[in-house]
């Protein structure tokens, strides 16, 4: 803090104290910020313009100062979201931090993640999985209306800094990057990295099903067929059936893209330093990868039990090996070698080596060279052992 005071030669105010305060703001931003206090002279025999002669050094009586907020002075341009270097430095922390959490917190955030999904599972289904005509006349704005409501899941998981599975796949990735590779340590980080991955991917679906069966089907008691009930019930149906009898191979390039989305609207919210600008930007990837239709692991562990449970001809082994594997394989291409390894090759490892190309390139250039030379040299020292042979047996032959 800095106190800067001025005197008036006026009687009210005589005195002007400037104090500038250093401020934390919400975002975590340093702003100066300033205060003007004006100290006002109430007596008037002691004012400075009717001060004796004799006394021009009095300090005039005062009374408690009057504050005056000024605007804030900000020390630098706050921007509303960060660059995407800054974005991988902050998920690199985050990383770490996940890695270190409890095997009792790593169990409950990831039920909670998996029970986030099976709300957003929910409520896409009641309102765009319920409208038979729409799906029937205009399928595409019966997707959209499915998909633009189940980034609910995801909001809900960010907030409450719950574990999903499937962002993990690239905030992890970029934690354990950030480690040093010694052997030991690495394989100590390699180790509480796997351990928040498999728990988080076992009780995201965990929580996923316990949506579908407890607050979905024992509340919604109904067959398929009565006549009273809803339609959605027939999609989930159809949705399971659907999803389940897809190649293997579609399943796993289905995961990639859905994943990768899902992890660039977890790129985009970290990168926005509001509330607001977190939930808008994830919203249209999440929005995408469900209207498209492609392949969620810890979503369909909503969709498909839940329609397995109405009677969709679906086996246990066709949701887990059938959809859940290839899926799930994808999902960690797509989270963990796409997003996370090339974003962090472009905005962390290739900036901090802008020389790599140049350098490796140089080094197979010299490389190359030092080869030719040794053919080269080795051709020619062949040549003149050969020359030197044919002058011998001329001589002999000679002789």
């Amino acid at each position: 803090m800095s106190i800067n005071s001025s005197y008036s030669a006026a009687a009210n105010p005589v005195v002007v104290d400037t104090v500038q305060e250093h401020v934390v703001d919400t975002h975590g931003k340093t702003i100066i910020q300033q205060y003007h206090y004006h100290y006002y002279n109430t007596d008037p025999a002691t004012d400075v313009n009717t001060q004796p002669k004799s006394q021009p050094d009095a300090i005039p009586s005062v009374v408690q100062p009057t504050p005056t907020k000024t605007q804030p002075i900000p020390k630098m341009a706050q921007s509303r979201f960060l660059t995407p270097a800054q974005v991988i430095d902050k998920l690199k922390l985050d990383g770490v931090r996940k890695s270190k959490l409890t095997l009792d917190q790593t169990i409950i955030l990831s039920l909670f993640a998996g029970v986030f999904k099976g709300i957003a599972g929910s409520i896409s289904m009641i309102i765009g999985g319920n409208n038979p005509e729409m799906q029937k006349n205009n399928p595409g704005a019966q997707q959209l209306m499915f998909g633009i409501v189940f980034p609910i899941g995801l909001t809900l998981t960010i907030m409450m800094g719950a574990e999903l599975f499937t962002g993990n796949c690239m905030v992890l990735v970029l934690g354990l990057l950030s480690r040093k590779w010694a052997t030991k340590k690495f394989i100590k980080h390699y180790y509480h990295f796997s351990k928040n991955i498999l728990l988080s991917f076992t009780f995201n679906m965990i929580g996923a099903f316990l949506v579908s069966y407890f607050f979905v089907y024992q509340t919604h008691l109904m067959s398929p067929n009565d006549p009273d009930a809803p339609y959605w019930i027939k999609y989930a149906m159809k949705l399971a059936e659907t999803k389940c009898s897809k190649t293997f191979g579609s399943l796993v390039l289905s995961g990639i893209i859905c994943n990768m989305l899902v992890t660039m609207s977890i790129f985009i919210a970290n990168a926005a330093t509001s509330i607001e600008a977190k939930i808008i930007g994830l919203w249209p990837g999440i929005t995408v990868f469900v209207a498209c239709g492609w392949d969620h692991s810890v979503s369909n562990s909503f969709f498909i039990p839940l329609g397995m449970l109405y009677g969709a001809n679906v086996s246990v082994s066709d949701f887990l090996i059938g959809n859940l594997l290839p899926v799930t394989i994808g999902n960690i291409i797509g989270g963990s070698f796409v997003i996370a390894g090339l974003m962090y090759f472009v905005n962390d490892f290739r900036a901090k080596n802008k020389k790599l190309v140049f350098e490796s390139i140089s080094k197979i250039w010299k490389r190359t060279k030092q080869a030719s030379q040794s053919v080269n040299s080795f051709a020619m020292s062949r040549s003149i052992s050969e020359t030197e042979l044919e002058n011998s047996n001329e001589k002999e032959t000679l002789i």
